[in-house]
């Protein structure tokens, strides 16, 4: 899990065996509301997918 946005495009997963769920804000007030629908994405996420999870703006 990570916030940074371009991480898909710094690193190379080609190969690797693992799945990356990317939030679309650090803001820390704004996460805790979605903690719920975060770790559903984490839960569901598959190997190898890249999902971006959208927990709104300040």
């Amino acid at each position: 899990m990570t916030c940074d946005q371009n991480v898909r495009y710094q690193q190379n997963f080609t190969g690797r065996n693992l799945a990356l769920v990317v939030l679309s804000s650090n803001h820390w007030p704004t996460l805790r509301g979605k903690a719920a629908r975060i770790a559903t994405s984490i839960d569901f996420v598959q190997t190898g997918q890249i999902v971006r999870v959208d927990v709104g703006g300040l």
